[in-house]
C-alpha cells in the first residue's frame, strides 16, 4: 500500500530537519567539516637562542604559538643536529620551554615542540637551535 504524497513529504522534511540539526551540533562541538574553520598551524615558531656562558647559569626560553586551543604539548631535544630527537617529557599544554644553561656543552642542541588540539590534529614545529658562546 502506497503512502499519500503529503505523508512522504512530511517525513522528508522531518528527516532533512533532523540532519540539519545534527550537522549544526557537530559543527558547534568542533566536529564535522566547516568551510570557515582555520587550519591548525603554528602562528609563531620557536626561535633560535644565543647566550654567552660566563660561569653562572643563564636562563633560556623557547616559545611557540598556534592557531587553536592546545590539548597537549611535548618538547623534544636533539643533541646531534636533528638526526635523533628525545622527548623532554609531557608538559601539559604549555607552549613554552625554559631552563638554565650551565655549560657550553649545550651549544648546538636543538628544540622542537609537538602540539595537538581538541580535534586530535598534531603539528610539529621547526627546530630552534641553542647557541652557547664562551665568555672571552
Amino acid at each position: 500500500m502506497n503512502k499519500p504524497p503529503h505523508a512522504l513529504a512530511s517525513r522528508r522534511v522531518a528527516l532533512l530537519s533532523l540532519l540539519a540539526g545534527a550537522s549544526a551540533l557537530l559543527t558547534a562541538c568542533g566536529g564535522g567539516e566547516d568551510e570557515n574553520s582555520t587550519p591548525f598551524v603554528f602562528t609563531t615558531q620557536p626561535s633560535s637562542v644565543t647566550v654567552t656562558y660566563r660561569g653562572s647559569a643563564v636562563g633560556v626560553d623557547f616559545e611557540a604559538a598556534v592557531s587553536d586551543s592546545v590539548k597537549t604539548a611535548e618538547w623534544f631535544e636533539s643533541r646531534d643536529g636533528g638526526t635523533t630527537w628525545t622527548s623532554l617529557g609531557y608538559t601539559g599544554n604549555s607552549l613554552a620551554l625554559g631552563f638554565f644553561v650551565t655549560s657550553t656543552a649545550l651549544n648546538g642542541y636543538q628544540y622542537k615542540i609537538k602540539v595537538s588540539n581538541y580535534d586530535d590534529q598534531f603539528i610539529t614545529s621547526n627546530p630552534a637551535t641553542l647557541t652557547v658562546l664562551s665568555a672571552a
